[in-house]
């Protein structure tokens, strides 16, 4: 398992400027469940709890995502 770009092997460099996905983890969204979970590969995942405000967040960000795709593909239509 690889580690992230802006992670020096110590911390995170862009910890203050980190993505939304990054403030939320290891909170994630299973598209398979349909909800928001814990990362099963986060080796911290113990010390975390799903609470309703975080899955909350997590799908508001996965729909962001969604409709920012859609409006990728459809200024790529015209």
């Amino acid at each position: 398992m690889g580690r992230c770009v802006f992670h020096n092997g110590q911390l995170c460099t862009i910890y203050t400027n980190r993505p939304e996905g990054c403030r939320t983890y290891p909170v994630i969204f299973d598209v398979y469940k349909g909800k928001a979970l814990l990362d099963g590969d986060c080796p911290h995942r113990g010390k975390f709890q799903v609470r309703p405000s975080i899955s909350r967040e997590v799908i508001k960000l996965i729909r962001k995502l969604i409709a920012e795709r859609n409006r990728l593909l459809k200024s790529r239509e015209r």
